[in-house]
């Protein structure tokens, strides 16, 4: 089967490749952000084997939801021209993906998706495939001031009280671009977003689409990874961590094997 192991993650955040472990707070920092990151995988327990503690809070978190990953990114952003129209989640791929139906069924998922979320950029079948969400959309925000923030990520709990009056409509509002623009990114405030799905199995490297149908990203992503990021609309990067797969690894260098 396909599988990732905690060691194949990777980030470039520092300007180098380096490993990326599972279940731990990552410090980095980009043109854009300062922050840290943190990542989880429903199906990988292996980094917390020999914690009792952590496994706990890993079975806690994950046991009896369908999500299949935690990730939570906590930090300042460094400009003070942004809104939250202009940062979104996802990320934007070089090379066309292989096998993806580019027929009428996908063209009707992809409005499909944008349908449910207005801020929603997806676009599969060209020559550089993007998926792209506003950050409002994340499951969890809050904005703290330093030294109030949230260090245990178990159960984030919403705290836009600095950033807007909200009500029960945060994320509707946040997604949509025409009223996210409204609401500012303050650089002095500490922002930490918290973002889960089960419909993407990073961690077995599958897409689940409409009718449970799954995609097998291996093949589909024409040896590019998987990456959790953040950019501005126009394409701009803040920050992109790529996951690995081994498979991938393996792809990639027998693929520079023979340039030698």
């Amino acid at each position: 089967g396909v599988q990732v192991s905690y060691s194949d993650a990777t980030t470039a955040a520092d300007g180098a490749t380096s490993s990326l472990p599972l279940g731990e707070k990552i410090a980095f920092e980009t043109d854009l952000f300062v922050g840290i990151f943190y990542l989880r995988f429903k199906d990988i327990t292996a980094p917390y084997a020999n914690d009792a503690t952590k496994m706990s809070s890993h079975s806690a978190y994950f046991d009896g939801k369908k999500r299949f990953y935690q990730m939570v990114v906590q930090g300042r952003f460094k400009v003070d021209d942004l809104t939250f129209a202009d940062l979104c989640f996802g990320d934007v791929y070089d090379k066309p993906f292989v096998g993806v139906p580019k027929g009428r069924i996908m063209k009707i998922y992809e409005k499909f998706m944008e349908t449910l979320a207005p801020g929603l950029i997806m676009d599969m079948t060209s020559d550089h495939p993007t998926i792209l969400m506003l950050v409002g959309c994340a499951q969890t925000l809050r904005a703290d001031v330093e030294g109030d923030e949230p260090t245990d990520f178990d159960a984030l709990v919403d705290h836009t009280e600095s950033i807007g009056d909200f009500g029960t409509k945060r994320r509707k509002k946040l997604s949509n671009p025409k009223t996210a623009r409204k609401y500012d990114v303050d650089p002095g405030k500490v922002y930490t977003f918290e973002c889960y799905d089960h419909t993407m199995d990073f961690a077995n490297y599958k897409q689940v689409v409409m009718l449970g149908h799954k995609i097998d990203m291996l093949q589909t992503l024409n040896g590019q990874s998987l990456a959790l990021g953040m950019y501005k609309r126009d394409s701009t990067n803040v920050f992109k961590f790529p996951i690995w797969n081994e498979g991938l690894v393996v792809a990639a260098a027998e693929e520079e094997n023979t340039k030698k």
